[in-house]
């Protein structure tokens, strides 16, 4: 369930400010990211300790839910910090970001055994690929 709200999370966020872009409304962005952000923070906070008691607590269970919550935590840094500091290009954000979620795509397919989702990562790999060579906010 937390891969697809983040995922609908992170739809929305580049769906409204490509809308807004190509609308000329412009104002920090960084703001729709911080209320989208929080709220995703919320629900996985809120998901993890509904589920805590229902869930088996194998080793391969609690080792995915401590990635799943660093990944978070190191796309929320790079997210807001690279861009804030600007160490990192905002057109940068969404392919690194594709990057480390293909990453724990294959990682959590690899641990679960299920090939379609290993698979999916290579689609996040190729989606940053083609993102580092648009450079403009048509990288949507």
């Amino acid at each position: 369930m937390d891969y697809i709200v983040w995922g609908l999370i992170v739809i929305t966020g580049m769906l409204l400010q490509y809308i807004l872009i190509l609308s000329h409304i412009y104002f920090k962005y960084l703001w729709i990211w911080v209320v989208l952000i929080s709220f995703g923070w919320i629900f996985s906070l809120y998901n993890s300790r509904k589920h805590h008691e229902k869930m088996p607590r194998t080793y391969t269970g609690k080792l995915l839910h401590q990635f799943g919550v660093r990944l978070e935590i190191g796309m929320t840094i790079v997210g807001f910090l690279g861009t804030i500091s600007h160490a990192i290009s905002p057109l940068s954000i969404s392919p690194l970001l594709s990057v480390m979620i293909g990453a724990a795509y294959f990682i959590t397919g690899k641990a679960v055994e299920s090939k379609w989702f290993t698979n999916l990562s290579f689609g996040w790999w190729i989606g940053a690929i083609v993102m580092f060579y648009v450079t403009s906010y048509h990288q949507f």
